[in-house]
């Protein structure tokens, strides 16, 4: 992550609006600077805002007394540990702004703001309020509170402890990165670096040679099993080979003209059956041709009847027309 400005409104002792933009001349090509001014001109206020616009939270009211209750100017009293309180009194809102390059390489800019009611500088407190916006795509992203933060403590990729005891390191507490333990010195080291890569390289070089370690001795117990066979064994082995082979093919051939042999008799066995069914189908053409034969017989009777029946009407009709 990498700080690219801060904006600050209304905020403790610094009033009004107050930009710090480190891309911008002297800061931008400013190696080192220092925070400096009288008690009171507002140095840790800066800092504040950066932890309140990346983490709704500082080192100062985290470590304040949660049970002890301060005056607010309407009269109420909030918690010593509220961020809110962190609002200049006379004033109705207060906000931070953190423009930061995320641990994706695009642009972030996070907010922390907080309003009294109405915008009256008597009205009560309201909630703080937490936005996102990628400045990169110049999107809002949506969520609520609790998964902006999370978002942003992603983007930044440290959480809260691990950036007031590395990147941040609030009055008092310069030694907590110096007695961290090993195991999380090195993982603040690593987020702070970008080395943290490496940690994971040797972790998958060291489960690699764990798995090829396992297989050679895996391998070894395998070759102690083997016998090694004299040149006169390895002849005879390469003989009995040879003669299985000829003897595959041989089975191979036989096995060939066996599968011939029945497809021809998977035919026959067809053509039978056809045969069979023709047979069957002739006899019952015979069987109906013998069984139609005293119609046939009667059909013909009545066709004659009929042929005769036309000659004596016609004779009749022929005899009439003399007559007359």
């Amino acid at each position: 992550m990498k700080i690219l400005a801060i904006r600050i409104k209304n905020l403790a002792s610094l009033e009004g609006f107050t930009e710090l933009n480190f891309q911008e001349e002297p800061l931008f090509s400013a190696g080192i600077y220092a925070i400096t001014g009288p008690t009171g001109a507002g140095k840790s206020t800066i800092l504040d805002a950066l932890c309140l616009a990346l983490y709704d939270n500082t080192p100062r009211y985290r470590n304040a007394e949660s049970h002890v209750k301060i005056a607010d100017i309407t009269g109420n009293t909030i918690n010593q540990n509220d961020a809110r309180g962190i609002l200049r009194d006379g004033t109705a809102e207060g906000s931070a702004e953190v423009d930061f390059v995320g641990i994706d390489g695009q642009h972030y800019r996070a907010q922390w703001s907080v309003r009294r009611a109405r915008n009256r500088i008597d009205g009560n407190l309201q909630s703080s309020v937490i936005s996102l916006t990628n400045l990169t795509t110049n999107t809002e992203i949506p969520g609520k509170k609790t998964e902006l933060l999370t978002e942003i403590e992603r983007l930044a990729g440290l959480n809260f402890e691990q950036f007031t005891r590395s990147v941040l390191l609030a009055q008092g507490d310069f030694t907590a990165f110096l007695k961290a333990g090993k195991d999380e010195k090195s993982s603040l080291l690593e987020k702070l670096t970008g080395t943290h890569v490496y940690s994971k390289i040797s972790q998958k070089v060291y489960e690699m040679h764990s798995e090829q370690k396992q297989k050679l001795q895996n391998m070894s117990i395998q070759q102690q099993g083997i016998t090694i066979l004299t040149e006169e064994e390895l002849s005879e082995l390469l003989n009995e080979i040879k003669s299985f082979e000829l003897q595959i093919g041989a089975d191979e051939l036989q096995l060939g003209k066996l599968s011939n042999a029945i497809h021809w008799y998977e035919q026959l066995n067809k053509f039978k059956e056809g045969l069979n069914l023709a047979k069957t189908i002739h006899e019952q053409s015979q069987n109906k041709s013998i069984e139609a034969e005293p119609r046939r017989k009667q059909l013909q009777k009545i066709f004659y009847v009929q042929s005769v029946r036309e000659n004596v009407n016609e004779f009749d009709s022929v005899r009439e027309n003399i007559e007359k």
